[in-house]
């Protein structure tokens, strides 16, 4: 008995083993990231490719120190070319309400005797008390009652900062860009 006992919990050991291994070896450590790579290296990459309207040139204004379409007096910073690295702030703010009820109510009834069991209800009617009726001889009821009630107030709220990269700009001027965590 004792060998199997000590058969079972090694048993149990090895098999939670087995399931921590490789995540004892992140403990402490930070997580590990991917590497970045460029998504057009990839043979399977293709260009979007969208019909969009041609944008007229714009027109230099003639003595003035403003250009219509500039969006800044001095040198705007925010990426504007392929190449150019962007952050993409990516706000989760989601909620889900859930409410259940559940009763369920059951009442049982049974009655039993043993009016003719090997001539004994007679022996025993002897020595029971007056009234004593061999076929009504158990008699059992049971109530049952259940209520439940269960609520899900579920809230969460994620931000995330993913660092991405300019990687082909659209006719219209919008970017296509690669990032990933």
């Amino acid at each position: 008995m004792r060998i199997r006992s000590v058969l079972l919990l090694g048993g149990v050991a090895l098999s939670l083993g087995g399931c921590m291994g490789d995540r004892l070896d992140h403990l402490g450590k930070p997580p590990s990231m991917s590497p970045l790579e460029n998504p057009q290296d990839d043979p399977s990459y293709h260009a979007v490719s969208l019909p969009m309207p041609v944008q007229p040139p714009a027109q230099p204004q003639t003595a003035s120190l403003w250009q219509s379409g500039a969006r800044a007096f001095f040198k705007d910073q925010r990426a504007s070319k392929v190449g150019d690295i962007m952050t993409v702030v990516i706000n989760i703010d989601e909620s889900a309400k859930i409410d259940n009820t559940t009763t369920r109510s059951r009442d049982n009834g049974e009655t039993a005797g043993i009016p003719h069991f090997f001539g004994l209800e007679t022996a025993v009617g002897g020595i029971m008390p007056d009234g004593f009726d061999p076929n009504k001889l158990i008699d059992m009821s049971s109530t049952s009652n259940s209520t439940g009630a269960g609520k899900v107030d579920r809230k969460e709220k994620i931000e995330l900062q993913v660092a991405a990269i300019i990687v082909d700009q659209l006719p219209n001027g919008n970017f296509i860009i690669a990032g990933k965590q």
